[in-house]
C-alpha cells in the first residue's frame, strides 16, 4: 500500500512539473494575424503612427484589427475582448460613414490622437507621385498630428478634444460641409474655433493651395489657430496678436516664411505681404521706428495690417526665444486666464511693456542682422 501511494505521488509531481504545451498556431496568446489583403496598411496609410480610418476599419474580414481569435484554442475571453474592439471600431466608422451620406460627399477620414481629418479630393500629387484619396488624407493627418506634437512641446499643452480638419474638392463641397455642421454654408476657408475646433478649405489655384507645399502650409497656419484657442480650454475673443503671431510662428518654424492671412485681417497689398519679415523687422527696429507690443493688444483681427502681424509674429518668437523658452507655456497659461496681456508679462516674466520692448529690442537686432 505504501509502495503504491509512493508511485501515485511520484506521478502526481511529475505532471504538475511538466510545462503545458503551447498551441503552435497563436503561442498561447490566443490571437493570430488576419491574413487577408482588405486591410493593406501599406496601400491603404502609408504612416506609422496610431490611427484609426475607414480604409481599414472597413475590412469585412476583421473590421480592421488585423488579427482574429485562435479556433485552435478557442479562448472565449480573447474572443469578448475583440468582439467589444470590433464594436468600438464600428461605432467610429458609422460615424465617419454618416458623414459621407448626409453631405453626399465621398470621403477619407482619418483619426490620430489629437486629430481628424476629412478629406474629399479624388486624388492629390506630392512632388511627382500621385496620392489616392485614403493615402493623402493619411498624408495629412500624420502632418496635423505632428503639428499638435509641437504645438505641445512649445505651450506644454494641448486641447482635451480631437480638432477637425475638412479638406474638401471644392467649395461647394465646403459649403455643404459648413452649413452642416459648422453653422453655414461658408466657401472660403472657415475656422469654427471652441473646444472641438474645424477648420475647412479647398485646394484654390488663385492662393496657391492647389500645390502639396501651399496646401501644407495653409493648413499648418490654420490648425494652429484651432490648437491655441482651444488649449486650456476655449476662451472668446481671445488676444488676437498672440493667435495670429504663434500661428505665424507655426508656419515659419515649418516652411521658413509667411503666406497665410487670415480674412479677417486687412487684405491690402502692400510692402509686408510675404515679405522678408526679419529684414523688415531689422530696418524699423534700427531706425527706431518699431512697433510696440503694448499696442497690439487692444486690436482685432479687422484691424491688423501685414505689417502687425509681422510684428506679433517676432513679439511671438522673442517670447519664446529671448527670455526663457521654460516659461512661456506659464505664460500662455495666464494670457488664456486672463486675456491680458501686460497681467501675463508681469506674472510671469516679471517685465512691464517698456523693459520688455527693450529686452525685445536688443534680441530682434542681434538675431535678424545677422541673417
Amino acid at each position: 500500500m505504501t509502495r503504491l501511494l509512493l508511485m501515485v505521488l511520484s506521478l502526481s509531481f511529475c505532471a504538475l512539473g511538466q510545462a503545458p504545451s503551447k498551441c503552435s498556431k497563436c503561442q498561447g496568446t490566443g490571437l493570430i494575424a488576419c491574413t487577408s489583403k482588405d486591410h493593406d496598411t501599406k496601400k491603404h496609410c502609408g504612416i506609422s503612427r496610431p490611427h484609426l480610418c475607414d480604409a481599414v476599419l472597413g475590412a469585412k474580414c476583421c473590421g480592421g484589427l488585423q488579427k482574429i481569435a485562435c479556433a485552435n484554442c478557442n479562448r472565449l475571453d480573447i474572443a469578448e475582448e475583440l468582439d467589444r474592439e470590433r464594436i468600438t471600431r464600428e461605432s467610429w466608422l458609422a460615424t465617419q460613414r454618416k458623414y459621407d451620406t448626409d453631405t453626399r460627399i465621398q470621403m477619407s477620414h482619418v483619426q490620430t490622437d489629437n486629430m481628424i481629418v476629412h478629406w474629399s479630393p479624388l486624388t492629390w500629387k506630392v512632388g511627382e507621385t500621385i496620392l489616392s484619396r485614403s493615402r493623402a488624407a493619411h498624408l495629412y493627418a500624420d502632418r496635423v498630428e505632428h503639428l499638435a506634437e509641437k504645438f505641445k512641446k512649445v505651450t506644454g499643452v494641448l486641447p482635451t478634444q480631437r480638432q477637425s480638419v475638412w479638406i474638401m474638392k471644392a467649395p461647394a463641397e465646403e459649403g455643404v460641409v459648413t452649413l452642416l455642421y459648422m453653422g453655414g454654408g461658408y466657401t472660403n476657408p472657415f475656422k469654427q474655433l471652441g473646444q472641438t475646433g474645424n477648420f475647412a478649405t479647398w485646394p484654390n489655384r488663385q492662393t496657391g493651395t492647389t500645390e502639396d507645399e501651399f496646401m501644407h502650409q495653409h493648413v499648418i497656419h490654420n490648425t494652429t489657430h484651432l490648437l491655441v484657442e482651444a488649449g486650456h480650454n476655449f476662451r472668446l475673443e481671445f488676444s488676437p496678436w498672440f493667435v495670429e503671431g504663434l500661428a505665424h510662428w507655426m508656419e515659419i518654424e515649418y516652411f521658413g516664411e509667411a503666406r497665410n492671412y487670415c480674412f479677417q485681417e486687412i487684405n491690402v497689398k502692400g510692402p509686408w505681404e510675404n515679405a522678408d519679415w526679419p529684414k523688415k523687422l531689422f530696418g524699423e527696429i534700427s531706425g527706431g521706428k518699431d512697433l510696440p507690443l503694448s499696442g497690439m493688444y487692444g486690436k482685432k483681427m479687422d484691424q491688423m495690417s501685414h505689417r502687425d502681424t509681422a510684428y506679433n509674429w517676432s513679439f511671438v518668437d522673442g517670447l519664446i526665444r529671448s527670455i526663457d523658452e521654460a516659461k512661456f507655456p506659464d505664460y500662455y497659461r495666464t494670457l488664456k486666464s486672463t486675456n491680458d496681456g501686460q497681467a501675463a508679462l508681469d506674472q510671469v516674466f516679471g517685465l512691464s511693456s517698456t523693459s520688455f520692448q527693450e529686452r525685445w529690442r536688443a534680441w530682434a537686432l542681434k538675431r535678424y542682422g545677422a541673417r
